[in-house]
Protein backbone atom coordinates (compact mmCIF):
# COMPACT_ATOMS: atom_id res chain seq x y z
CA UNK A 1 0.00 0.00 0.00
CA UNK A 2 1.25 3.51 -1.08
CA UNK A 3 1.53 5.71 1.93
CA UNK A 4 0.78 9.54 1.36
CA UNK A 5 2.22 12.50 2.88
CA UNK A 6 0.36 15.66 1.79
CA UNK A 7 2.11 18.94 2.39
CA UNK A 8 -0.60 21.12 2.13
CA UNK A 9 -4.66 20.53 2.36
CA UNK A 10 -5.96 20.59 -1.33
CA UNK A 11 -8.51 18.09 -3.35
CA UNK A 12 -6.95 18.25 -7.12
CA UNK A 13 -8.32 16.30 -9.81
CA UNK A 14 -4.86 14.80 -10.87
CA UNK A 15 -4.50 12.98 -7.38
CA UNK A 16 -7.57 11.60 -8.11
CA UNK A 17 -7.46 10.47 -11.42
CA UNK A 18 -5.18 7.34 -12.92
CA UNK A 19 -2.98 8.53 -15.41
CA UNK A 20 -4.12 6.42 -18.90
CA UNK A 21 -5.14 6.78 -22.25
CA UNK A 22 -5.60 5.35 -25.47
CA UNK A 23 -4.08 7.63 -28.10
CA UNK A 24 -0.96 7.01 -29.20
CA UNK A 25 0.49 10.28 -27.85
CA UNK A 26 -0.58 9.26 -24.64
CA UNK A 27 0.87 5.52 -25.23
CA UNK A 28 4.07 7.12 -25.98
CA UNK A 29 4.06 9.70 -22.67
CA UNK A 30 3.24 6.09 -20.45
CA UNK A 31 5.97 4.15 -22.28
CA UNK A 32 8.91 7.18 -21.44
CA UNK A 33 7.53 7.68 -18.01
CA UNK A 34 7.79 4.09 -17.27
CA UNK A 35 11.48 4.32 -18.50
CA UNK A 36 11.40 7.52 -15.85
CA UNK A 37 10.49 5.61 -13.16
CA UNK A 38 12.91 2.99 -12.90
CA UNK A 39 15.81 4.62 -14.62
CA UNK A 40 17.17 5.85 -11.54
CA UNK A 41 16.79 8.14 -8.79
CA UNK A 42 17.81 11.52 -10.39
CA UNK A 43 15.27 14.06 -11.29
CA UNK A 44 12.18 14.09 -13.12
CA UNK A 45 11.05 17.63 -14.79
CA UNK A 46 7.12 17.83 -16.21
CA UNK A 47 6.10 20.01 -18.71
CA UNK A 48 2.84 21.17 -19.86
CA UNK A 49 -0.42 23.26 -19.69
CA UNK A 50 -3.00 24.51 -16.91
CA UNK A 51 -4.64 21.41 -16.15
CA UNK A 52 -3.52 18.70 -18.34
CA UNK A 53 -2.67 16.47 -15.75
CA UNK A 54 1.58 17.12 -14.35
CA UNK A 55 0.67 16.26 -11.13
CA UNK A 56 -1.42 13.10 -12.16
CA UNK A 57 1.49 11.96 -14.30
CA UNK A 58 3.91 12.90 -11.50
CA UNK A 59 1.65 10.01 -9.23
CA UNK A 60 1.55 7.47 -11.80
CA UNK A 61 5.91 7.40 -11.41
CA UNK A 62 5.62 6.68 -7.82
CA UNK A 63 3.63 4.32 -8.14
CA UNK A 64 5.36 2.54 -11.10
CA UNK A 65 8.83 2.94 -9.11
CA UNK A 66 10.91 1.25 -7.06
CA UNK A 67 10.32 4.21 -4.00
CA UNK A 68 6.47 3.25 -4.69
CA UNK A 69 6.31 2.28 -0.98
CA UNK A 70 7.72 5.47 0.23
CA UNK A 71 6.01 8.42 1.04
CA UNK A 72 4.72 10.68 -1.89
CA UNK A 73 4.85 14.20 -1.18
CA UNK A 74 3.31 17.40 -3.15
CA UNK A 75 4.54 20.79 -2.35
CA UNK A 76 2.79 23.59 -4.13
CA UNK A 77 5.57 25.97 -4.72
CA UNK A 78 3.14 29.22 -5.26
CA UNK A 79 0.64 28.45 -2.07
CA UNK A 80 2.93 28.33 0.65
CA UNK A 81 3.86 31.64 2.40
CA UNK A 82 6.94 30.29 4.54
CA UNK A 83 8.16 28.37 2.09
CA UNK A 84 11.65 27.98 3.67
CA UNK A 85 9.99 26.70 7.16
CA UNK A 86 7.94 24.00 5.50
CA UNK A 87 10.12 23.02 3.32
CA UNK A 88 13.37 22.59 4.97
CA UNK A 89 12.03 22.34 8.63
CA UNK A 90 13.86 24.20 11.27
CA UNK A 91 15.05 23.50 14.88
CA UNK A 92 13.92 25.08 18.46
CA UNK A 93 14.83 28.48 19.12
CA UNK A 94 15.08 29.36 15.14
CA UNK A 95 13.15 32.52 15.73
CA UNK A 96 10.08 33.23 17.85
CA UNK A 97 7.75 30.88 18.46
CA UNK A 98 9.86 27.84 17.43
CA UNK A 99 9.01 25.60 20.82
CA UNK A 100 9.52 22.72 18.91
CA UNK A 101 11.49 21.24 16.26
CA UNK A 102 9.63 20.88 12.93
CA UNK A 103 10.24 18.26 9.94
CA UNK A 104 9.73 19.86 6.74
CA UNK A 105 9.17 18.27 3.67
CA UNK A 106 11.93 17.10 2.61
CA UNK A 107 12.22 15.35 5.48
CA UNK A 108 8.69 13.67 4.74
CA UNK A 109 9.70 12.61 1.73
CA UNK A 110 12.80 10.10 3.14
CA UNK A 111 13.00 7.30 1.05
CA UNK A 112 10.24 8.42 -1.49
CA UNK A 113 9.43 11.12 -3.82
CA UNK A 114 9.09 15.14 -3.21
CA UNK A 115 7.22 16.78 -5.75
CA UNK A 116 7.58 20.36 -6.43
CA UNK A 117 4.53 22.02 -8.67
CA UNK A 118 5.11 24.94 -9.86
CA UNK A 119 9.04 24.48 -9.16
CA UNK A 120 9.23 27.74 -11.56
CA UNK A 121 7.98 30.22 -8.17
CA UNK A 122 10.69 29.52 -6.19
CA UNK A 123 12.71 32.21 -5.52
CA UNK A 124 16.60 32.22 -6.45
CA UNK A 125 17.91 31.61 -2.89
CA UNK A 126 15.59 28.58 -2.40
CA UNK A 127 16.70 27.14 -5.87
CA UNK A 128 20.87 27.48 -4.36
CA UNK A 129 19.68 25.60 -1.85
CA UNK A 130 17.18 22.75 -3.70
CA UNK A 131 20.17 22.80 -5.84
CA UNK A 132 22.48 21.51 -2.83
CA UNK A 133 19.75 18.78 -1.96
CA UNK A 134 19.76 17.12 -5.62
CA UNK A 135 23.79 17.16 -5.91
CA UNK A 136 24.61 15.98 -2.69
CA UNK A 137 21.04 15.35 -0.41
CA UNK A 138 21.87 18.07 2.12
CA UNK A 139 20.70 20.89 3.69
CA UNK A 140 19.87 23.01 6.38
CA UNK A 141 17.00 23.45 8.39
CA UNK A 142 16.26 27.16 9.44
CA UNK A 143 17.95 27.89 12.52
CA UNK A 144 20.56 24.89 12.28
CA UNK A 145 24.13 25.23 11.72
CA UNK A 146 24.34 21.55 11.19
CA UNK A 147 23.56 19.95 7.40
CA UNK A 148 20.98 17.71 7.64
CA UNK A 149 20.94 14.58 4.86
CA UNK A 150 17.82 13.34 3.39
CA UNK A 151 17.61 10.29 0.49
CA UNK A 152 14.24 11.06 -1.81
CA UNK A 153 13.42 11.58 -5.03
CA UNK A 154 12.52 14.90 -6.93
CA UNK A 155 10.09 15.50 -9.64
CA UNK A 156 9.05 19.40 -10.30
CA UNK A 157 6.78 20.07 -12.52
CA UNK A 158 6.07 23.67 -14.76
CA UNK A 159 3.53 24.86 -17.00
CA UNK A 160 6.26 27.98 -17.83
CA UNK A 161 8.73 27.97 -21.09
CA UNK A 162 11.59 27.24 -19.50
CA UNK A 163 13.92 28.78 -21.76
CA UNK A 164 11.86 32.17 -20.82
CA UNK A 165 11.92 32.43 -17.55
CA UNK A 166 15.70 31.83 -17.41
CA UNK A 167 16.19 34.61 -19.94
CA UNK A 168 13.85 36.74 -17.57
CA UNK A 169 16.08 35.94 -14.57
CA UNK A 170 13.60 33.77 -12.84
CA UNK A 171 15.07 30.52 -12.86
CA UNK A 172 18.56 29.67 -12.78
CA UNK A 173 19.88 27.53 -16.14
CA UNK A 174 22.34 25.16 -13.51
CA UNK A 175 18.84 24.08 -11.06
CA UNK A 176 16.79 23.79 -14.51
CA UNK A 177 19.86 21.54 -15.59
CA UNK A 178 20.16 19.41 -12.53
CA UNK A 179 16.44 19.12 -13.49
CA UNK A 180 16.25 17.78 -16.75
CA UNK A 181 17.62 14.31 -16.67
CA UNK A 182 14.53 13.12 -17.80
CA UNK A 183 11.48 15.30 -19.32
CA UNK A 184 8.16 14.76 -20.20
CA UNK A 185 5.64 16.79 -21.33
CA UNK A 186 1.80 16.22 -21.19
CA UNK A 187 -0.39 17.00 -23.91
CA UNK A 188 -3.03 19.31 -24.04
CA UNK A 189 -6.55 17.69 -24.18
CA UNK A 190 -7.00 19.22 -27.61
CA UNK A 191 -3.99 17.17 -28.52
CA UNK A 192 -5.24 13.78 -27.54
CA UNK A 193 -9.12 13.77 -28.49
CA UNK A 194 -9.28 10.39 -28.65
CA UNK A 195 -8.82 9.92 -24.72
CA UNK A 196 -11.78 12.25 -24.11
CA UNK A 197 -14.65 9.78 -24.12
CA UNK A 198 -12.84 7.32 -21.66
CA UNK A 199 -12.19 10.21 -19.55
CA UNK A 200 -15.78 11.95 -19.48
CA UNK A 201 -16.63 8.59 -18.12
CA UNK A 202 -13.96 7.89 -15.55
CA UNK A 203 -14.87 11.39 -14.36
CA UNK A 204 -18.28 10.98 -14.37
CA UNK A 205 -17.86 7.97 -12.33
CA UNK A 206 -15.62 9.22 -9.88
CA UNK A 207 -18.21 12.43 -8.90
CA UNK A 208 -21.41 10.11 -8.51
CA UNK A 209 -19.47 8.02 -6.44
CA UNK A 210 -19.01 11.00 -4.65
CA UNK A 211 -21.93 12.49 -4.57
CA UNK A 212 -23.44 8.92 -3.38
CA UNK A 213 -21.00 8.46 -1.01
CA UNK A 214 -21.70 12.18 0.56
CA UNK A 215 -25.76 10.91 0.30
CA UNK A 216 -26.16 13.67 -2.43
CA UNK A 217 -27.41 11.13 -4.76
CA UNK A 218 -28.86 7.78 -3.95
CA UNK A 219 -28.07 5.82 -7.40
CA UNK A 220 -24.78 6.52 -9.40
CA UNK A 221 -27.08 5.61 -12.87
CA UNK A 222 -26.19 8.29 -14.81
CA UNK A 223 -24.66 7.67 -18.55
CA UNK A 224 -23.74 9.66 -21.41
CA UNK A 225 -25.54 9.05 -24.48
CA UNK A 226 -23.41 8.02 -28.08
CA UNK A 227 -24.02 11.43 -29.61
CA UNK A 228 -22.56 13.55 -26.85
CA UNK A 229 -19.39 12.58 -28.04
CA UNK A 230 -18.94 14.73 -30.97
CA UNK A 231 -20.11 17.55 -28.79
CA UNK A 232 -18.04 17.56 -26.77
CA UNK A 233 -14.51 16.91 -28.68
CA UNK A 234 -15.62 19.98 -31.10
CA UNK A 235 -14.57 21.93 -28.27
CA UNK A 236 -11.62 23.54 -26.63
CA UNK A 237 -10.97 23.39 -22.88
CA UNK A 238 -8.38 26.26 -22.03
CA UNK A 239 -7.98 24.54 -18.74
CA UNK A 240 -7.82 20.86 -20.05
CA UNK A 241 -8.92 17.85 -18.02
CA UNK A 242 -10.02 20.05 -15.37
CA UNK A 243 -12.12 21.69 -17.94
CA UNK A 244 -13.18 18.27 -18.53
CA UNK A 245 -14.55 17.77 -14.53
CA UNK A 246 -16.07 21.31 -14.51
CA UNK A 247 -17.85 20.38 -17.23
CA UNK A 248 -18.90 16.71 -15.77
CA UNK A 249 -20.10 18.66 -12.47
CA UNK A 250 -22.26 20.92 -14.36
CA UNK A 251 -23.78 17.96 -16.07
CA UNK A 252 -24.43 16.21 -13.02
CA UNK A 253 -26.60 18.61 -11.40
CA UNK A 254 -28.37 19.99 -15.06
CA UNK A 255 -29.16 15.83 -15.37
CA UNK A 256 -31.13 15.92 -11.87
CA UNK A 257 -32.81 12.57 -11.54
CA UNK A 258 -32.66 11.75 -15.40
CA UNK A 259 -30.62 8.72 -16.11
CA UNK A 260 -29.08 9.99 -19.25
CA UNK A 261 -26.88 12.86 -20.70
CA UNK A 262 -27.71 14.13 -24.38
CA UNK A 263 -26.25 16.52 -26.48
CA UNK A 264 -28.59 19.17 -25.31
CA UNK A 265 -27.75 19.06 -21.41
CA UNK A 266 -24.12 20.07 -23.05
CA UNK A 267 -24.96 22.80 -25.12
CA UNK A 268 -27.41 23.83 -21.76
CA UNK A 269 -23.73 23.77 -19.51
CA UNK A 270 -21.19 24.93 -21.77
CA UNK A 271 -21.35 28.56 -22.02
CA UNK A 272 -20.86 28.54 -18.32
CA UNK A 273 -17.78 26.47 -18.94
CA UNK A 274 -15.85 29.31 -20.61
CA UNK A 275 -14.39 26.56 -23.15
CA UNK A 276 -13.76 28.82 -26.13
CA UNK A 277 -11.33 28.53 -28.67
CA UNK A 278 -8.68 30.38 -27.02
CA UNK A 279 -5.49 28.59 -27.12
CA UNK A 280 -3.18 31.76 -26.25
CA UNK A 281 -2.41 34.45 -23.72
CA UNK A 282 -3.39 32.46 -21.04
CA UNK A 283 -0.46 30.05 -21.33
CA UNK A 284 2.28 31.73 -24.22
CA UNK A 285 3.89 28.72 -26.05
CA UNK A 286 7.04 29.07 -27.94
CA UNK A 287 6.30 28.54 -32.09
CA UNK A 288 7.90 25.45 -32.24
CA UNK A 289 5.95 23.89 -29.85
CA UNK A 290 2.43 25.54 -31.55
CA UNK A 291 3.74 24.58 -34.96
CA UNK A 292 4.38 20.67 -33.76
CA UNK A 293 0.83 20.52 -32.51
CA UNK A 294 -0.93 21.99 -35.62
CA UNK A 295 1.33 20.11 -38.15
CA UNK A 296 0.13 17.04 -35.98
CA UNK A 297 -3.48 17.93 -35.72
CA UNK A 298 -3.47 18.35 -39.74
CA UNK A 299 -1.58 15.30 -40.89
CA UNK A 300 -4.43 13.14 -38.16
CA UNK A 301 -7.36 14.88 -40.07
CA UNK A 302 -6.12 14.32 -43.60
CA UNK A 303 -5.16 10.75 -42.70
CA UNK A 304 -8.63 10.12 -40.79
CA UNK A 305 -10.05 11.60 -44.13
CA UNK A 306 -8.03 9.38 -46.97
CA UNK A 307 -8.96 6.37 -44.05
CA UNK A 308 -5.32 6.43 -43.52
CA UNK A 309 -4.28 5.42 -46.83
CA UNK A 310 -0.90 6.30 -46.36
CA UNK A 311 -0.02 7.22 -50.19
CA UNK A 312 -3.19 9.03 -50.54
CA UNK A 313 -2.63 11.32 -47.62
CA UNK A 314 0.90 12.06 -49.16
CA UNK A 315 -0.47 13.82 -52.26
CA UNK A 316 -2.85 15.87 -50.39
CA UNK A 317 -0.34 16.86 -48.27
CA UNK A 318 2.52 17.38 -51.27
CA UNK A 319 4.85 15.17 -49.36
CA UNK A 320 6.77 12.20 -49.94
CA UNK A 321 5.53 8.59 -48.15
CA UNK A 322 8.57 8.59 -46.47
CA UNK A 323 8.51 11.95 -45.14
CA UNK A 324 4.50 11.48 -43.92
CA UNK A 325 6.12 7.98 -42.35
CA UNK A 326 8.61 9.87 -40.49
CA UNK A 327 6.10 12.35 -39.55
CA UNK A 328 4.13 9.78 -38.19
CA UNK A 329 6.85 8.46 -35.98
CA UNK A 330 7.79 11.75 -35.12
CA UNK A 331 4.10 12.87 -33.42
CA UNK A 332 3.53 9.15 -32.27
CA UNK A 333 0.20 8.68 -34.68
CA UNK A 334 -0.26 5.11 -35.48
CA UNK A 335 -2.66 3.76 -38.19
CA UNK A 336 -5.83 2.18 -36.53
Amino acid sequence: MVTMTKSYPRVSLSNRLEFKGESPMIRHLLADAEIAATGGDRPILITGAIGAGKSHLARHIHCSSPRSAGPLVFVDCGALGELDNLLFGHRVGSFTGASRNLEGRLKQAERGVLVLDDFDRLSLQQQDQLHRVVVDGVYHPVGSDRPSRVDMRLIATTNKDLSREIDAGNLREDFVSRLNYFELRVPSLHEHPEDIASLCQELLRRNLEDLVRSGVRSKADLAFHADCWPVIQARRFEDNVRGLDKLIVRLIAHARERTTIRPSDIEAVLPSVRSVRKIWFDQPKPLRIVRDSAEREYIVEVCRHTGFNLRKAARILEISPKTLYSKLAQYGITRP
